[in-house]
């Protein structure tokens, strides 16, 4: 083993993800419905292989030479169809952490008035949008409670693998929170998200 090779070639690189996950990017729309300031969010559609059905912001994963903001709004129109001209970006909020182990850089954003005729859904992506009112989500705080998830295998595996498996179990227990909004639910990331926005802008009230 050549160690002055290894560490030339490490030194050498651009440090990424162990497993190849890139970086992930969203935006938090601000948008005025029935007079008042409310949160935008997505439905996942259900046909997807990632997280079908969940409720989260618009965005993704991070392309090679793109940086967060630009991913953010980049899906945004291939997945709402708004286009960076119907859109005031605020500023960056902290990123968070996906339970998948990459980081996800939220936007604040404001969309403008006429926000939902521009909107064109791609429903390979997207099965419907809502609002949430500001005003809903600061008077009724998140519930959290904390969630145990179990793994096992959905490969099909010898007997002795299983066995081998069965013998080193794995379990997460984590705080999550969520806020059940009519027949929505949100929660994990997202609710996390938007639970950050409004204590920050409860910390900076002006």
């Amino acid at each position: 083993m050549d160690l002055e090779h290894l560490r030339q070639t490490l030194s050498d690189r651009t440090v990424g993800p162990i497993d190849g996950s890139a970086p992930a990017a969203v935006l938090v729309p601000l948008v005025r419905k029935h007079g008042e300031w409310c949160l935008l969010y997505q439905v996942r559609a259900s046909t997807l292989s990632f997280q079908p059905g969940e409720v989260c912001f618009p965005g993704g994963r991070m392309q090679p030479g793109e940086d967060a903001l630009e991913c953010a709004l980049r899906e945004t129109e291939e997945e709402l169809g708004i286009s960076r001209e119907n859109i005031d970006v605020i500023g960056p909020m902290d990123y968070a952490l996906h339970s998948g182990g990459f980081p996800v850089y939220p936007f604040l954003v404001q969309l403008n008035k006429d926000w939902e005729s521009a909107v064109q859904l791609n429903l390979n992506e997207v099965e419907s949008i809502f609002t949430i009112p500001l005003s809903y989500l600061r008077y009724n705080p998140p519930h959290q409670a904390r969630v145990e998830r179990s793994y096992h295998s959905v490969d099909h595996l010898s007997q002795s693998d299983l066995d081998a498996l069965a013998k080193r179990p794995r379990k997460e227990s984590m705080p999550t929170l969520f806020w059940p909004y009519e027949d929505k639910m949100l929660w994990g990331l997202s609710a996390r998200i938007t639970a950050w926005l409004l204590h920050w802008m409860e910390n900076h009230r002006t």
